[in-house]
């Protein structure tokens, strides 16, 4: 490639990315943009209080479960320190099997359940993302909103540009229409 091809292309893709940048800047100032606080809106909202709620009751079932297994576990274990000088050598076999088996089964049971614990959080996110994602698109759409960034990627915005509050507000009507709509 020559000098005079080469100048040509750099002033070609120089006069684009000029044109590009002013025809963004001027988009810009026509643009209408909102800011809002995510994290805020997801720990505060309904819906991820009642999952919390339902996941407490959850959880409390699986550690009495766990817990009286434990207990189980507790008992053979000291009945084989206590018994194990008077029992024949196959009983306490026997009992150390049981005992092996069942911490075996309690460890094989804590596990599936943090794994299905970190599955439905996973579910339960993506629900919760695809709700919130809905109403920052239908207020976008009733007020005319161009961009709407979420809060953490902004080194400052004015205060008139947050849309948490309004978000929040869609969010818990949303939330009181779904409970009338399943309470009937």
């Amino acid at each position: 490639m020559n000098l005079k091809n080469f100048i040509n292309k750099c002033c070609f893709y120089g006069f684009t990315v000029v044109f590009l940048f002013n025809s963004m800047a001027m988009c810009a100032v026509e643009a209408k943009f909102g800011v809002v606080n995510h994290q805020f809106i997801l720990e505060n909202s309904p819906y991820e209080r009642d999952y919390r709620k339902r996941m407490q009751k959850e959880l409390d079932l699986r550690h009495e479960k766990i817990t009286k297994m434990q207990q189980i576990l507790k008992t053979k274990y000291d009945a084989l320190q206590r018994d194990k000088d008077i029992l024949s050598e196959s009983d306490c076999f026997k009992i150390e099997n049981e005992f092996e088996k069942l911490q075996t089964d309690i460890q094989k049971m804590a596990e599936q359940f943090d794994l299905e614990m970190r599955q439905k959080d996973i579910e339960e996110i993506q629900l919760l993302q695809t709700i919130f994602t809905e109403a920052i698109q239908e207020i976008a759409l009733k007020e005319r909103i161009d961009f709407i960034i979420p809060q953490h990627m902004t080194l400052f915005h004015a205060e008139h540009l947050d849309l948490t509050d309004m978000v929040r507000n869609q969010l818990d009507e949303r939330y009181m229409d779904l409970n009338k709509k399943t309470n009937l």
